[in-house]
C-alpha cells in the first residue's frame, strides 16, 4: 500500500516562480508536499474572493507559517491582514527564507546551478541530490531525462 504525502507545514504564496522554486528547494523531507500557490489577483472584481481562496487553501493544507515571496506590499498586506501574528513571512530571496525558516528546515551547503528553463526538472535534481537550487538567466544544463524507478516522493 502506497503512504499518501503530508504537506510541510510551510506554505509559500508567490507570483515569482524561479524565487519559489528556490525556496521549496530548501524542503527534502521524503513523502511531503510543499503547498505553493499563487498570489492574490487584487485588479479583479472578485479580489476579495481571490483572498478567500488562498486562505482556505492555506487552511487545508494545515500550514502553520506562510513565505509571502517577492510579492508587492498591498498583496502581502491583503494576505496577512486579520490574520495570526507571525504567520505571514515576506521575503525577497532564497536567503531571506533560509533566516525566516530556521528551526524548520535544515539547509544543505551545496549549491545546484540551473538555468530559468525547465525549473521543475532543476527543482526535482536539487531535490533528490539533497542541494539547494539557485537559478540565474542563463540557460539550463541540457539534462534529456531523469532515470526512472525511483518517485521523489519515495
Amino acid at each position: 500500500m502506497t503512504a499518501i504525502p503530508s504537506f510541510e507545514k510551510v506554505a509559500i504564496i508567490s507570483g515569482n516562480p524561479r524565487l519559489s522554486a528556490e525556496i521549496s528547494s530548501l524542503f527534502k523531507r521524503p513523502r511531503h508536499y510543499i503547498p505553493i500557490i499563487s498570489g492574490p489577483h487584487l485588479a479583479r472584481p472578485d479580489s476579495s474572493n481571490e483572498l478567500i481562496r488562498r486562505h482556505n487553501a492555506l487552511s487545508m493544507a494545515q500550514s502553520r507559517k506562510v513565505l509571502l515571496a517577492g510579492m508587492t506590499v498591498d498583496k502581502e498586506r491583503a494576505m496577512s491582514d486579520g490574520q495570526l501574528d507571525g504567520m505571514f513571512i515576506s521575503v525577497k530571496s532564497r536567503d531571506e527564507a533560509q533566516e525566516a525558516l530556521k528551526g524548520w528546515t535544515k539547509s544543505p551547503s551545496e549549491m545546484l546551478d540551473w538555468g530559468s528553463d525547465n525549473l521543475g526538472i532543476g527543482l526535482l535534481l536539487a531535490r533528490r541530490s539533497r542541494k539547494l537550487l539557485n537559478t540565474a538567466d542563463s540557460k539550463s544544463p541540457t539534462t534529456s531525462f531523469i532515470a526512472s524507478g525511483r518517485h521523489i516522493l519515495r
